[in-house]
């Protein structure tokens, strides 16, 4: 795709990204490049705008990345969490970026409306300029070429197709260990047990900052023609679950397609639902593809302590399909017949 010459402020992450964790995950690498080196048929004036290495705010930083915000077409931030902030060895403090680099974007956000944020980082990030930006790109720690795909992607080169591994909460104080960690003593009780990350969340009916299982795509994805291979099952057989799913947009593109099951009105506590199974389809424009995911009868099992083995109740289940934990698009009932009894 050709690119239009146009003017872009691009700030400090682009010179300098964060593209692996710290500690011992450390790799040497012979050229890591960041965006700065992939934009070469552009012209791009560049400002710092934070230092990475502290967190207090510069006033003149902001203020020169200001000014050539508010006359450039586009300003690209790229921001994160600098390795000082996650690495092996302690636990994060805060979900919070470093404050300068808030002060920067709220900043910039103020006088260019085309405010594009690009993310640094390997853990959750609360973001309270999100609704103040007209995009944010998430690349994570994405190696040593983290430049050109975010490059390709912010161009459209690139059809962006990540999902979410863990629900990003809208503050720290929501997780469901915040009360239980760090413990008294130097011992931690887990009182959360299964209920971590989205099992939580979607519980509780909270809101969160992005769900588990969220993505955006530039094309659009339609799901129908739910199919389920039984409406009774036992302990003993398998189940097929397949749909359809169709790009209805105007780019090729690929989707996760998440299966969830929920147990209904369960005997002990359990999750409102479990993922478990995704498929990742590759779809032209127009394109539409059948998805098909086979389940075993553990599925559908709790672990039970009485018996120190899995258990199968006999109860409805809920199957439901979507783009993520809650973006369910389609959904079926079955009825699980176990012939599992407990002492």
């Amino acid at each position: 795709m050709a690119k239009v010459l146009k003017l872009y402020a691009i700030l400090q992450f682009a010179v300098s990204p964060r593209y692996q964790g710290a500690g011992s995950s450390h790799v040497n690498v012979k050229s890591p490049v960041g965006a700065m080196n992939c934009v070469d048929d552009i012209e791009v004036s560049y400002a710092r705008g934070y230092d990475s290495e502290r967190e207090d705010t510069d006033e003149k930083m902001i203020n020169e990345a200001m000014e050539l915000a508010g006359k450039s077409e586009y300003a690209v931030v790229f921001a994160g969490l600098p390795e000082a902030c996650e690495t092996e060895g302690c636990d994060r403090e805060s979900i919070s970026i470093p404050e300068n680099q808030n002060a920067l974007i709220h900043a910039v956000a103020a006088v260019q409306p085309n405010t594009i944020v690009v993310l640094h980082g390997g853990s959750v990030m609360e973001l309270p300029w999100e609704k103040e930006v007209s995009a944010i790109l998430c690349m994570h720690l994405g190696g040593d070429g983290v430049g050109r795909a975010a490059v390709d992607l912010l161009f459209g080169d690139a059809n962006p197709s990540g999902k979410l591994a863990e629900t990003w909460p809208l503050k720290l104080e929501d997780n469901p260990s915040y009360l239980n960690f760090p413990g008294e003593s130097g011992i931690v009780e887990y009182h959360e047990g299964i209920f971590m990350g989205y099992r939580y969340y979607d519980k509780k009916k909270m809101d969160v900052q992005y769900p588990f299982g969220h993505g955006l795509s530039y094309t659009e994805f339609d799901y129908s023609d739910l199919k389920l291979s039984r409406k009774t099952i036992t302990n003993h057989d398998r189940l097929t679950v397949s749909c359809r799913v169709k790009n209805i947009g105007e780019r090729p593109g690929k989707e996760v397609v998440q299966l969830y099951v929920g147990v209904m009105n369960s005997s002990v506590k359990r999750p409102k639902r479990e993922l478990k199974g995704f498929r990742k389809i590759f779809l032209m424009p127009g394109e539409e593809k059948e998805v098909v995911f086979e389940l075993e009868s553990k599925a559908f099992a709790y672990f039970e302590p009485k018996i120190h083995d899995w258990f199968i109740e006999s109860k409805d289940v809920q199957i439901s399909i979507g783009s993520s934990s809650r973006d369910i698009r389609l959904a079926g009932k079955i009825h699980v017949d176990s012939d599992m009894e407990l002492p």
